[in-house]
């Protein structure tokens, strides 16, 4: 077996949704003056490749603390790959090809391929791609009662350019704490032929006690 990293580490010019400011790096102590290296980072906790959870967006919603090491591996993984104008609502009829894959799934993720959109054109990135409406996260918990994960390689799960009508997709698909549902924004989806072999995902959270939702690294097992 291989394994892959389905995910970007963070960095200070990559680019990001418009309200999230960018992450600093500055040093606190110097090698030189100090004798050893320690900086300061601050970020934004959905900065690049992170993970959502359900107190994201519920007073009461089950944060990342509450999820144990099994909660966080997926092995039924179906991967649906789109090729989609600027701003576009994702909405059930673009599911429903892909419903016996999505079935049994514990695990979809969508892959839109826009890692040379990310790379070369931040403000397109960062403010014009596809999401999912709430309309399809209805889909998609009630066609698919396994599922606990929703990765994409978009910045975001809604569609940035219209947050006011899309935001709530979240909501939809993270309700209910019984689950233990994630969100995975911002993936590192490059390799379709990689995708397509996946036996399991493991999602490794940065573990910050009081932090809902937070940065994360992604690592795929597949077959060579």
């Amino acid at each position: 077996m291989k394994y892959a990293v389905l995910s970007y580490p963070m960095s200070r010019t990559a680019p990001r949704p418009p309200a999230i400011p960018a992450p600093e790096i500055s040093d606190f102590q110097t090698i030189a003056r100090d004798g050893a290296s320690v900086q300061k980072v601050t970020f934004y906790n959905h900065t690049g490749s992170h993970l959502d959870t359900a107190a994201h967006v519920f007073e009461d919603g089950i944060s990342i603390e509450a999820f144990s090491p099994e909660d966080l591996l997926f092995s039924h993984i179906a991967v649906i790959s789109f090729d989609l104008p600027d701003r576009y609502h994702v909405m059930p009829e673009d599911l429903m090809p892909y419903a016996e894959a999505l079935e049994n799934c514990d695990m979809v993720m969508m892959r839109f391929g826009v890692e040379e959109i990310r790379a070369h054109d931040s403000y397109r990135f960062s403010n014009l791609l596809p999401g999912i409406t709430r309309e399809a996260a209805q889909w998609l918990r009630a066609r698919c009662p396994r599922l606990r994960c929703f990765g994409t390689d978009l910045p975001s799960f809604a569609v940035i350019s219209d947050l006011s009508n899309t935001m709530t997709a979240h909501n939809v698909f993270l309700q209910g704490n019984e689950r233990k549902q994630l969100i995975l924004e911002e993936m590192k989806l490059t390799d379709p032929a990689v995708l397509a072999k996946l036996k399991t995902v493991t999602v490794v959270p940065w573990s910050i006690e009081g932090v809902n939702s937070g940065p994360c690294t992604i690592l795929g097992e597949y077959e060579e």
